[in-house]
């Protein structure tokens, strides 16, 4: 179930784990955070 909330982030990396990794982050990284 966790894992429906990270596919919305996938779509604006920027918006979520983007803006903690300074830019852009490719889908392979936020699993891996």
């Amino acid at each position: 179930m966790g894992y429906i909330p990270k596919a919305k982030e996938t779509e604006k990396p920027q918006t979520g784990k983007g803006k903690e990794t300074n830019g852009p982050v490719p889908v392979k990284e936020q699993p891996k955070k």
